[in-house]
Parts: structure tokens; sequence; C-alpha cells
């Protein structure tokens, strides 16, 4: 079974879309940790 996490909610999406810096910080904040764990590369000495 899938964990589900909070979604960003539309409202706050579409204040991003129009230049909210406000609401693309918060939508920033949100995948933070999901950014950070995906630019991660494994690395093999050999």
């Amino acid at each position: 079974m899938k964990t589900a996490y909070p979604r960003v909610p539309f409202p706050l999406i579409v204040k991003a879309t129009d230049g909210d810096v406000e609401a693309i910080n918060q939508i920033v904040k949100h995948y933070r940790g999901y950014t950070s764990k995906r630019s991660l590369r494994r690395m093999t000495d050999g």
C-alpha cells in the first residue's frame, strides 16, 4: 500500500502560476525533500 502524502492545494498552484512569490516558495518547500532525494547520484568505486 502506498503512503498518502498531503497534496498541494489547487488554489495555491493557481496563485503560483500567477506569479505569487509566497505561493511559489510554499510549493518549493513542499517538494524540497523529494527534490533533494532525487538529486542524489549513486556512486560506485571500481
